[in-house]
């Protein structure tokens, strides 16, 4: 891995050009986020579609009233619990795996975490973050980059911890190598949550496959957030060995 260079922008938000690496190799950047021509997940969340069909004002308040009170509760418990430990890491730059709609983001950003940066292999859901966090949070900093988390164009602990908010859960085979990845940038460890149910209407994982995912050769805990009658909000912290 070599280093990535964008010349002459000093603190301001760069919206459209390329960035290099010393080999040579060019990326864009569009709309304010990196892309790195990630392939999306089609099975699970196929944003771009999605964006063609509704802006991402209307598709938010479609999502939002699939939840029940139950689980927007839980949803609120899950992202204090993930910005207190931030800050009792005291974490000065944290990365952000499968942002997605930017939920987790936005608890973070309205807490006042600084030094994002946002990952998810979508360009689509970025491009829509960045819009929208821009009006919630207009003097917000956060960098966006699309791209594989199994294949992260950052050196080792680049950040004081990485965050997820059922980012690694809605991965497929390479999850593990995407995890290893997320310690490998880490100076401080791993912070992974999710929603496991065995109900049908309820968007979660089982929890033998969250046990799963997350059995690796650190120093892993798991702790259970929150706990309601059909499901439950786990979160996984891993710390480098």
């Amino acid at each position: 891995m070599s280093e990535l260079h964008l010349e002459g922008y000093e603190n301001e938000e760069v919206i459209d050009d390329t960035i290099k690496c010393k080999n040579n190799h060019i990326w864009e950047i569009r709309n304010g986020v990196v892309d790195f021509k990630s392939q999306e997940q089609l099975k699970k969340n196929n944003w771009s579609k999605m964006y063609q069909m509704y802006d991402y004002k209307t598709w938010d308040q479609i999502l939002l009233d699939k939840l029940s009170g139950q689980q927007v509760f839980a949803g609120n418990v899950t992202h204090d619990r993930i910005v207190d430990t931030l800050r009792e890491s005291a974490a000065k730059s944290v990365l952000d795996i499968g942002t997605g709609r930017g939920i987790l983001l936005k608890a973070m950003l309205a807490a006042n975490v600084e030094n994002i940066v946002c990952i998810d292999l979508s360009y689509e859901v970025l491009k829509c973050d960045r819009v929208k966090f821009l009006e919630m949070f207009p003097n917000a900093k956060v960098n966006y980059i699309a791209c594989d988390a199994s294949r992260l164009p950052f050196m080792e602990q680049t950040f004081d911890m990485t965050v997820s908010l059922a980012g690694f859960t809605n991965m497929h085979d390479e999850v593990h190598l995407a995890l290893k990845e997320s310690i490998r940038v880490s100076k401080k460890g791993v912070l992974s949550a999710a929603t496991v149910s065995d109900c049908k209407h309820i968007k979660s994982v089982e929890e033998e496959r969250f046990d799963m995912i997350h059995r690796l050769p650190y120093r892993v805990c798991v702790d259970t957030i929150i706990k309601e009658e059909t499901f439950k909000v786990l979160m996984c912290e891993i710390k480098p060995s």
